[in-house]
This record gives structure tokens, C-alpha cells and sequence, in this order.
């Protein structure tokens, strides 16, 4: 019999390789789509990420220095090397409530700016990255699911893979940036 976990690999969200066997095999119990999402979307004990597809993210994790470009390296690893994002960094002004990402993209240096509402996350950069992914032209778009709250799973895939998984999996990713 095929596994949640195993229909999700076959629609393209699957665990790291890395993923120790003991933790692979506990996924295999999970039953519920969206709790095994939650799951894959999270880190292993040492820290690394359950899964190269999906983030479990909080959108009130702004806390300072370094918040911003932890969202940037994490959406470019989402995008598979899509988006190979160099010389990140960020700093905050709170005096002024803005905060403020740089980085290197195909040679040009960025710096975009952000607001600051307590540890709330700006989506601008959301909506920056998927430009980005558009002007690269892969097709791929950030996907979200499962948004209750402040917390929710954000994912990168085509079109075409968010209705594969759909079919698979009867879950439906919705875009993070709307069209």
C-alpha cells in the first residue's frame, strides 16, 4: 500500500535524502495530508530542513538583525537553484521602523526595504522574490497552504505540480503572491 508520504514524493514534495531512517519511517504513520505537510515543512533535530519543497514559516518571526535574510536564503532554496542569491544581508532601523535586505542576483547588487510592524513579516519581500522567479523564467511561482493564523507552509512549483499534487493528494496549494 502507497504511503501519504510516498503519494506526496510521486507529486514532488519529498523528505531530504539526509532525513534520518527512523524519522522517514515515522512519517509513514502520518495519515492526515496536512499534518504530514506540517512536518515535511519543518527541521530535522540538528536543525536542517525536512524537505527541499516546503518551509513551515511564521509570519510574526521578525525579530531583528538577520530575520529578512533567513526568509531570502530560504526561498531561494525553495526555488531548487532557481535563484542562486549571494552576499546576503539585512539591517534594521527601528528608530525609523524600516528594515532593510541586500543581496547579489545574476551579478546586480539589490536592496530592497521593508516596514517594521512589531515582529510581523513585510510580504513585500514575498511579492520582490516571486518577481525574481518570474524574470528567470522557470515557470516556477511560491506556493502556500494550510495559512491559519500567522503560520503556514510555503512551497515553489509550476502550475502543472501544484495540479499533480492536487490530483495525488487531494491538497491544494493556493500562490502566495497573487496574481
Amino acid at each position: 500500500m502507497t504511503t501519504l508520504r510516498q503519494q506526496f514524493e510521486q507529486a514532488g514534495i519529498a523528505l531530504r535524502k539526509d532525513v534520518p531512517a527512523d524519522i522517514r519511517e515515522a512519517t509513514d504513520t502520518i495519515g492526515d495530508a496536512e499534518t504530514l505537510l506540517i512536518v515535511m515543512g519543518g527541521t530535522v533535530a540538528e536543525g536542517a530542513p525536512m524537505s527541499d519543497h516546503l518551509w513551515h514559516f511564521d509570519m510574526a518571526s521578525i525579530h531583528g538583525p538577520g530575520d529578512y535574510a533567513a526568509i531570502a536564503a530560504e526561498l531561494c532554496r525553495l526555488s531548487g537553484g532557481v535563484l542562486p542569491i549571494e552576499d546576503i544581508a539585512d539591517e534594521f532601523d527601528t528608530e525609523n521602523e524600516r528594515a532593510y535586505l541586500s543581496f547579489t542576483y545574476k551579478g546586480q547588487r539589490h536592496m530592497w526595504e521593508f516596514m517594521v510592524d512589531g515582529d510581523w513579516t513585510d510580504t513585500n519581500i514575498f511579492v520582490g522574490f516571486e518577481h525574481l522567479l518570474a524574470q528567470a523564467g522557470s515557470g516556477l511561482r511560491f506556493t502556500c497552504y494550510a495559512w491559519e493564523g500567522s503560520d503556514g507552509l510555503i512551497g515553489c512549483a509550476t502550475p502543472e505540480q501544484v495540479e499533480r499534487i492536487a490530483e495525488l493528494t487531494g491538497v491544494r496549494f493556493e500562490w502566495l503572491v497573487a496574481d
